[in-house]
């Protein structure tokens, strides 16, 4: 579960999506739709390639910490 795992390194940060590669013809810098915490998204019909066992790069979103929090991404090969 890697949002947790990244959640309990920097207690700061809020994942709010998730996103992994997807094998498109050898380009693995093709990112499948977002899976939000919530739920959306994160269905086999909504995303059915999210959970790809050949998927080598992953991409977090979370909510940055500062004075006006932002949404920042984080990807992972």
């Amino acid at each position: 579960n890697l949002p947790r795992r990244f959640e309990a390194f920097w207690q700061q940060a809020k994942v709010t999506s998730v996103q992994t590669s997807i094998d498109e013809g050898g380009d693995t810098r093709i990112m499948s739709p977002l899976c939000r915490v919530t739920g959306d998204g994160c269905t086999d019909v909504e995303n059915p390639k999210l959970h790809s066992s050949a998927a080598t790069r992953v991409s977090l979103q979370f909510e940055g910490r500062g004075v006006q929090p932002k949404t920042v991404s984080q990807t992972i090969d």
